[in-house]
């Protein structure tokens, strides 16, 4: 029984793991998508102060 639970614990840390990088991984991404679209934000801008 000792030994289920301690591997049942192993597993359950590295689920947690997973989903902590899936959510770092997500963070990346998003961060990424906000940096291209202030790029356009900028460009918008510059684009309308031109009119």
């Amino acid at each position: 029984r000792l030994l289920r639970n301690r591997v049942s614990a192993q597993q359950a840390r590295e689920r947690k793991k997973q989903y902590v990088s899936s959510l770092e991984e997500q963070i990346r991404e998003q961060q990424t998508h906000i940096g291209l679209l202030e790029k356009r934000l900028e460009a918008v801008e510059a684009q309308n102060e031109a009119l």
